[in-house]
């Protein structure tokens, strides 16, 4: 099981998952569990299914859900054929909805954070949407190493996880970092660097 969140649609609590092959990062595929109750914790779950995505059913991971006027809107990660960006997150701030996303491998030192902006009306649409193109927005500095995917909280503070070390292996030795978010004079996100793992860091709401 792999990156799983739970969301509250329509009066029912899910649970959107990756999983697939053990020990490889093939075959992985969005699925979905269905909470029995609004508490998730006293919730019994059931197994929904997997999602399959029409005409290209290929390798899909890291779902999350944006919720716009027109109703919610499954994002995941995958792209043509097989090769990915990772995990994305929505983020909305005033008129502007960015989405940040996981770039490359995370066993990769080029795993960072990029972002596409919904500049169109339609979230389905591929022209609807702008890739910010002057490199990561977040990415290795004060000794974290590939940091990616990434949440953020109401107070609009970054969770990440990154690794210690410039040889990046994508296991256990990563670490859970956060830190608090900016924004530039146009509303985008500003996400500085990653902070030194001795910076003490106030606590978000």
């Amino acid at each position: 099981m792999w990156a799983p969140e739970i969301h509250w649609i329509s009066g029912q609590s899910s649970c959107y998952y990756a999983a697939g092959i053990s020990g490889t990062f093939d075959g992985q595929y969005l699925h979905v569990l269905k909470g029995s109750s609004t508490d998730i914790w006293e919730s019994t779950w059931s197994y929904a299914g997997r999602i399959a995505i029409p005409n290209r059913d290929v390798l899909a991971i890291d779902a999350t859900v944006l919720f716009l006027s027109t109703g919610p809107y499954l994002v995941f990660s995958s792209w043509d054929g097989d090769d990915v960006s990772g995990f994305l997150i929505a983020l909305v701030y005033i008129t502007n909805y960015s989405t940040v996303y996981s770039a490359s491998n995370c066993a990769s030192t080029g795993y960072s954070l990029g972002r596409i902006e919904l500049t169109g009306s339609d979230p389905l649409s591929a022209s609807s949407w702008t890739k910010y193109d002057n490199g990561p927005v977040f990415q290795a500095a004060n000794g974290n190493y590939a940091p990616g995917h990434n949440r953020f909280f109401t107070a609009i503070y970054i969770v990440y996880h990154a690794s210690p070390s410039s040889t990046i292996t994508c296991d256990g030795n990563r670490r859970t970092m956060v830190q608090a978010v900016g924004w530039h004079t146009d509303g985008t996100p500003n996400l500085s660097d990653p902070r030194a793992l001795t910076d003490n860091v106030p606590e978000p709401a």
